[in-house]
């Protein structure tokens, strides 16, 4: 069974028309799977497109509407492993799209098909197993791709959490200042600060530290 149809005049790109024949192609076979009493164990879809079989093998990249709507459909009826790559001399396709005179369409592949499908033969299935993505950086239809960054705050129970109870900086040294005057004091081991303008020196340079090893702990 065959079919073609007439590519619109303007607003499709080859690649898209090519797509639109991979769509075409599963239509066809899910009416022959209908209509034949005949057990498929195994269908093989074949395009000269390589741009076509690399959108139907992506798995890392996002297309623009038009495409993806396309493969998804034909992914639906097909799987990937199931295209392979025929060469535009062999592909009977191209018959029923330049058309040929009368007297030699019996002979031709539209009707007799290319010799390795008859001698059963995969075609360059070794070579073409996995089909990349064509023109990536200029292929219009695929997405750019975009790195976004993003900083994390992990917010923690820290030590420097209790210096947000103190409703000013001066209260808060002045607390440090307190306590560690009442440290040095119980502990007697060290002499006790006198000169309130030192002890008030330590309690800042605490305050800092403390805060700086929650913020960089590294």
């Amino acid at each position: 069974m065959g079919k073609a149809k007439v590519a619109p005049a303007s607003g499709h790109t080859i690649p898209r028309l090519e797509l639109c024949a991979a769509v075409l192609a599963v239509q066809i076979s899910e009416i022959v799977k209908d209509n034949l009493e005949i057990k498929f164990h195994d269908i093989n879809y074949y395009s000269d497109s390589r741009i076509v079989l690399g959108y139907l093998y992506n798995t890392s990249r996002r297309f623009m509407t038009y495409v993806s709507n396309h493969v998804e459909k034909v992914r639906k009826i097909s799987h990937p492993d199931q295209w392979n790559y025929v060469s535009t001399q062999l592909n009977p396709a191209d018959i029923g799209t330049r058309g040929t005179h009368v007297d030699k369409i019996q002979d031709s592949l539209w009707l007799v098909g290319p010799s390795f499908l008859l001698q059963r033969l995969e075609l360059n299935s070794k070579e073409c197993s996995k089909f990349p993505l064509v023109n990536l950086e200029e292929d219009a239809e695929i997405k750019k791709e975009m790195n976004t960054l993003i900083t994390v705050i992990r917010k923690q129970q820290l030590d420097s959490e209790r210096f947000s109870r103190f409703s000013s900086w001066k209260k808060l040294v002045m607390a440090c200042t307190f306590l560690m005057h009442r440290a040095s004091s119980v502990r007697r081991k060290q002499e006790c600060l006198s000169q309130t303008v030192e002890r008030r020196r330590l309690a800042e340079m605490l305050i800092l530290r403390e805060t700086q090893k929650d913020s960089y702990p590294e």
